[in-house]
Protein backbone atom coordinates (compact mmCIF):
# COMPACT_ATOMS: atom_id res chain seq x y z
CA UNK A 1 0.00 0.00 0.00
CA UNK A 2 1.39 3.41 -0.94
CA UNK A 3 2.14 5.78 1.97
CA UNK A 4 -0.98 7.61 3.93
CA UNK A 5 -1.39 11.59 3.80
CA UNK A 6 -3.01 11.91 6.79
CA UNK A 7 -2.46 9.29 10.19
CA UNK A 8 -5.48 9.63 13.50
CA UNK A 9 -5.87 12.59 14.94
CA UNK A 10 -4.36 15.13 12.01
CA UNK A 11 -6.08 17.99 11.20
CA UNK A 12 -7.01 17.64 7.07
CA UNK A 13 -7.97 19.86 4.28
CA UNK A 14 -10.27 18.11 1.55
CA UNK A 15 -8.48 18.67 -1.68
CA UNK A 16 -10.92 15.89 -3.70
CA UNK A 17 -14.75 15.00 -2.99
CA UNK A 18 -17.15 13.15 -5.09
CA UNK A 19 -19.17 16.36 -4.26
CA UNK A 20 -17.08 19.44 -4.97
CA UNK A 21 -18.87 21.73 -2.29
CA UNK A 22 -16.91 19.67 0.34
CA UNK A 23 -13.80 21.05 -0.94
CA UNK A 24 -11.99 23.06 1.25
CA UNK A 25 -13.34 21.95 4.09
CA UNK A 26 -11.42 21.33 7.73
CA UNK A 27 -11.62 18.00 9.22
CA UNK A 28 -10.42 15.64 11.69
CA UNK A 29 -9.11 12.46 11.17
CA UNK A 30 -10.67 9.99 13.70
CA UNK A 31 -9.54 6.54 12.87
CA UNK A 32 -9.46 3.86 10.22
CA UNK A 33 -13.09 3.47 8.55
CA UNK A 34 -14.80 0.21 9.72
CA UNK A 35 -15.78 -0.50 5.86
CA UNK A 36 -13.44 -0.02 3.59
CA UNK A 37 -15.68 -0.61 0.95
CA UNK A 38 -18.01 1.85 1.76
CA UNK A 39 -17.16 4.18 -0.92
CA UNK A 40 -16.77 3.50 -4.96
CA UNK A 41 -12.96 4.01 -4.99
CA UNK A 42 -9.83 1.95 -6.15
CA UNK A 43 -9.19 -1.23 -4.04
CA UNK A 44 -5.72 0.19 -3.14
CA UNK A 45 -7.66 3.25 -1.52
CA UNK A 46 -7.75 3.92 2.10
CA UNK A 47 -10.75 5.12 3.54
CA UNK A 48 -10.74 7.11 6.95
CA UNK A 49 -13.26 7.97 9.43
CA UNK A 50 -13.43 12.21 9.35
CA UNK A 51 -15.02 14.76 11.58
CA UNK A 52 -16.04 17.95 10.40
CA UNK A 53 -17.16 21.14 12.80
CA UNK A 54 -19.82 21.99 10.25
CA UNK A 55 -22.23 19.10 8.34
CA UNK A 56 -21.00 18.06 4.57
CA UNK A 57 -22.93 16.99 2.01
CA UNK A 58 -22.87 12.91 1.05
CA UNK A 59 -24.86 11.11 -1.23
CA UNK A 60 -26.86 8.00 0.37
CA UNK A 61 -28.95 5.85 -1.44
CA UNK A 62 -29.17 8.51 -4.16
CA UNK A 63 -29.86 11.36 -1.87
CA UNK A 64 -28.15 14.06 -0.39
CA UNK A 65 -27.67 14.38 3.56
CA UNK A 66 -26.10 16.67 5.57
CA UNK A 67 -24.16 14.82 8.32
CA UNK A 68 -20.61 15.30 10.44
CA UNK A 69 -19.38 12.56 10.52
CA UNK A 70 -18.33 10.60 7.68
CA UNK A 71 -15.92 8.69 5.38
CA UNK A 72 -12.91 10.40 2.75
CA UNK A 73 -10.59 8.81 0.69
CA UNK A 74 -6.79 9.39 2.18
CA UNK A 75 -5.53 10.88 -1.82
CA UNK A 76 -8.63 13.23 -1.09
CA UNK A 77 -6.99 14.76 2.13
CA UNK A 78 -3.95 17.24 3.03
CA UNK A 79 -2.89 17.23 6.35
CA UNK A 80 -2.46 20.77 7.87
CA UNK A 81 1.08 20.54 9.47
CA UNK A 82 4.72 21.64 8.66
CA UNK A 83 3.48 24.27 6.53
CA UNK A 84 5.73 27.40 6.51
CA UNK A 85 5.01 30.18 8.25
CA UNK A 86 2.73 32.63 7.03
CA UNK A 87 1.87 30.18 4.26
CA UNK A 88 -2.06 30.11 3.66
CA UNK A 89 -2.96 26.47 2.74
CA UNK A 90 -6.15 27.87 1.23
CA UNK A 91 -3.97 29.52 -1.87
CA UNK A 92 -2.51 25.77 -2.37
CA UNK A 93 -5.97 23.95 -2.16
CA UNK A 94 -7.74 26.84 -4.49
CA UNK A 95 -4.57 26.75 -6.77
CA UNK A 96 -4.89 22.97 -6.94
CA UNK A 97 -8.20 22.87 -7.43
CA UNK A 98 -8.07 25.86 -10.14
CA UNK A 99 -5.25 23.52 -11.92
CA UNK A 100 -7.13 20.28 -12.01
CA UNK A 101 -10.32 21.96 -13.90
CA UNK A 102 -7.97 23.96 -16.44
CA UNK A 103 -8.81 27.83 -15.00
CA UNK A 104 -5.13 28.12 -14.15
CA UNK A 105 -2.07 27.42 -16.47
CA UNK A 106 1.26 26.33 -14.53
CA UNK A 107 4.85 27.35 -15.56
CA UNK A 108 8.04 25.11 -14.53
CA UNK A 109 10.75 27.56 -12.97
CA UNK A 110 14.75 26.20 -13.26
CA UNK A 111 16.88 26.67 -10.39
CA UNK A 112 18.41 29.21 -12.64
CA UNK A 113 14.33 30.96 -13.37
CA UNK A 114 14.42 29.83 -16.95
CA UNK A 115 10.68 29.68 -17.02
CA UNK A 116 8.97 27.04 -19.02
CA UNK A 117 5.40 25.43 -20.25
CA UNK A 118 5.77 21.56 -18.90
CA UNK A 119 3.00 20.83 -21.26
CA UNK A 120 5.21 20.80 -24.71
CA UNK A 121 7.32 17.62 -25.01
CA UNK A 122 10.27 17.87 -26.58
CA UNK A 123 10.63 17.61 -30.09
CA UNK A 124 12.57 14.31 -31.35
CA UNK A 125 11.87 14.44 -35.16
CA UNK A 126 11.18 17.29 -37.98
CA UNK A 127 7.59 15.89 -38.03
CA UNK A 128 7.29 16.98 -34.38
CA UNK A 129 7.75 20.14 -35.71
CA UNK A 130 6.92 20.58 -39.23
CA UNK A 131 3.76 20.07 -40.64
CA UNK A 132 3.22 20.72 -44.47
CA UNK A 133 -0.36 21.14 -45.96
CA UNK A 134 -0.36 21.18 -49.19
CA UNK A 135 3.18 20.30 -51.81
CA UNK A 136 1.13 17.99 -54.15
CA UNK A 137 2.01 20.14 -57.90
CA UNK A 138 5.30 21.48 -58.92
CA UNK A 139 4.87 24.87 -57.73
CA UNK A 140 3.01 24.34 -54.61
CA UNK A 141 5.98 21.85 -53.53
CA UNK A 142 8.82 24.69 -54.40
CA UNK A 143 7.26 26.83 -52.32
CA UNK A 144 6.72 24.34 -49.26
CA UNK A 145 10.79 23.85 -49.52
CA UNK A 146 11.30 27.43 -49.67
CA UNK A 147 9.58 28.06 -46.80
CA UNK A 148 11.12 25.65 -44.51
CA UNK A 149 14.78 26.04 -44.20
CA UNK A 150 15.78 22.98 -42.80
CA UNK A 151 14.17 21.21 -45.48
CA UNK A 152 16.15 23.78 -48.16
CA UNK A 153 18.92 22.53 -46.96
CA UNK A 154 18.39 19.03 -47.17
CA UNK A 155 16.89 19.26 -50.41
CA UNK A 156 19.88 21.68 -52.08
CA UNK A 157 22.31 18.61 -50.19
CA UNK A 158 20.22 16.53 -52.24
CA UNK A 159 20.70 18.64 -55.88
CA UNK A 160 24.74 19.18 -54.70
CA UNK A 161 24.86 15.18 -55.03
CA UNK A 162 23.01 14.31 -57.85
CA UNK A 163 25.52 17.17 -59.73
CA UNK A 164 28.37 14.77 -58.78
CA UNK A 165 27.44 11.70 -60.86
CA UNK A 166 26.70 13.30 -63.82
CA UNK A 167 30.52 12.81 -66.41
CA UNK A 168 32.02 15.54 -67.42
CA UNK A 169 30.75 15.50 -71.08
CA UNK A 170 27.12 15.10 -70.22
CA UNK A 171 25.50 18.18 -71.52
CA UNK A 172 21.91 16.84 -70.44
CA UNK A 173 19.64 20.20 -69.30
CA UNK A 174 19.70 18.54 -65.74
CA UNK A 175 23.03 18.86 -65.24
CA UNK A 176 23.13 22.66 -66.60
CA UNK A 177 20.81 23.37 -64.25
CA UNK A 178 22.39 22.01 -61.64
CA UNK A 179 25.01 23.70 -61.75
CA UNK A 180 23.44 26.67 -59.99
CA UNK A 181 23.84 26.23 -55.87
CA UNK A 182 20.99 28.38 -54.86
CA UNK A 183 18.38 27.80 -57.20
CA UNK A 184 19.19 24.70 -59.63
CA UNK A 185 17.15 22.41 -57.30
CA UNK A 186 13.94 24.42 -58.18
CA UNK A 187 14.63 23.25 -61.65
CA UNK A 188 15.60 20.36 -60.73
CA UNK A 189 11.77 19.53 -59.41
CA UNK A 190 10.31 21.12 -62.52
CA UNK A 191 12.11 19.37 -65.15
CA UNK A 192 11.25 15.96 -63.26
CA UNK A 193 7.50 17.39 -63.51
CA UNK A 194 4.37 15.81 -62.31
CA UNK A 195 5.19 12.45 -63.55
CA UNK A 196 8.79 12.57 -61.38
CA UNK A 197 7.88 14.79 -57.84
CA UNK A 198 6.68 11.78 -56.22
CA UNK A 199 10.08 10.84 -55.29
CA UNK A 200 10.49 14.26 -53.82
CA UNK A 201 7.40 13.51 -52.03
CA UNK A 202 7.89 10.42 -50.63
CA UNK A 203 11.36 11.43 -49.91
CA UNK A 204 10.05 14.38 -47.72
CA UNK A 205 7.05 12.46 -45.91
CA UNK A 206 9.16 9.09 -45.07
CA UNK A 207 12.85 10.03 -44.96
CA UNK A 208 13.49 14.04 -44.02
CA UNK A 209 10.18 13.97 -41.30
CA UNK A 210 11.08 10.75 -39.49
CA UNK A 211 14.68 12.16 -39.03
CA UNK A 212 15.93 13.64 -36.31
CA UNK A 213 15.93 17.03 -35.77
CA UNK A 214 19.09 19.13 -36.30
CA UNK A 215 19.66 21.64 -33.17
CA UNK A 216 21.62 23.49 -35.28
CA UNK A 217 18.89 24.63 -37.32
CA UNK A 218 16.86 25.99 -33.68
CA UNK A 219 16.33 29.21 -35.55
CA UNK A 220 14.31 28.39 -38.46
CA UNK A 221 12.18 26.03 -35.76
CA UNK A 222 8.11 27.29 -35.00
CA UNK A 223 7.59 29.47 -31.68
CA UNK A 224 6.40 26.57 -29.81
CA UNK A 225 9.64 24.22 -30.14
CA UNK A 226 9.92 23.93 -26.75
CA UNK A 227 8.36 24.41 -23.10
CA UNK A 228 10.93 27.74 -23.02
CA UNK A 229 9.78 29.48 -25.92
CA UNK A 230 6.04 28.36 -25.53
CA UNK A 231 6.97 30.53 -21.80
CA UNK A 232 8.82 33.08 -23.86
CA UNK A 233 6.12 33.79 -26.55
CA UNK A 234 3.44 34.09 -23.63
CA UNK A 235 5.45 36.46 -21.29
CA UNK A 236 6.30 38.66 -24.02
CA UNK A 237 2.65 38.97 -24.52
CA UNK A 238 2.19 40.45 -21.25
CA UNK A 239 2.20 43.92 -20.12
CA UNK A 240 5.94 45.47 -18.95
CA UNK A 241 3.94 46.41 -15.61
CA UNK A 242 2.92 43.06 -15.21
CA UNK A 243 6.19 41.43 -15.86
CA UNK A 244 7.54 43.50 -13.45
CA UNK A 245 5.48 43.21 -10.77
CA UNK A 246 5.65 39.41 -11.27
CA UNK A 247 9.29 39.70 -11.41
CA UNK A 248 9.56 38.09 -14.91
CA UNK A 249 12.37 39.21 -17.72
CA UNK A 250 12.67 38.45 -21.51
CA UNK A 251 16.13 37.83 -22.42
CA UNK A 252 16.98 37.97 -25.92
CA UNK A 253 19.87 36.30 -26.06
CA UNK A 254 22.44 36.86 -23.52
CA UNK A 255 25.17 38.11 -25.22
CA UNK A 256 25.75 39.06 -29.25
CA UNK A 257 26.00 35.72 -30.86
CA UNK A 258 23.70 33.77 -28.18
CA UNK A 259 21.08 32.09 -29.06
CA UNK A 260 19.72 31.61 -25.41
CA UNK A 261 16.02 33.71 -25.54
CA UNK A 262 13.90 33.09 -22.52
CA UNK A 263 11.67 34.71 -19.81
CA UNK A 264 12.94 34.26 -16.68
CA UNK A 265 11.75 34.55 -12.87
CA UNK A 266 14.27 36.77 -10.81
CA UNK A 267 12.15 36.90 -7.24
CA UNK A 268 10.47 34.24 -5.29
CA UNK A 269 8.21 31.78 -6.46
CA UNK A 270 5.74 32.16 -3.62
CA UNK A 271 6.00 35.56 -3.83
CA UNK A 272 5.34 35.73 -7.76
CA UNK A 273 2.34 33.47 -7.39
CA UNK A 274 0.60 35.76 -4.49
CA UNK A 275 1.08 38.86 -6.88
CA UNK A 276 -0.64 36.77 -9.39
CA UNK A 277 -3.29 35.70 -7.22
CA UNK A 278 -3.69 39.91 -6.48
CA UNK A 279 -3.05 40.65 -10.00
CA UNK A 280 -6.21 38.06 -10.84
CA UNK A 281 -3.92 36.26 -13.39
CA UNK A 282 -4.47 32.59 -14.76
CA UNK A 283 -0.78 31.39 -14.30
CA UNK A 284 0.74 29.68 -11.68
CA UNK A 285 4.80 29.32 -11.13
CA UNK A 286 6.08 26.29 -9.43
Amino acid sequence: MRKLNCKPGDLAIIVEAFNPVNIGAVVKVIGKHRNQRVLCAAPEEFIWLIEAPHPLIYEVKGKLVRKRKGDAPDSGLQPIRGLPLGKDITDDLRDKYEMENSDLRLFEVSDSGTISDPEVEVPQINADLFEFDDYHTVESLIDTIETCQPLLNSIQSLAWDMRLQFSEDDDSELKTALQDDDFGWKEWIRLEGENGMNWFITYIDETWLQKKLNWRDVDYFPSHYSGVAVAKEYFEALDYETLDALGVDIIEGEHPGSSYYAAELRQDIDHANQVARDMGLNIRFK
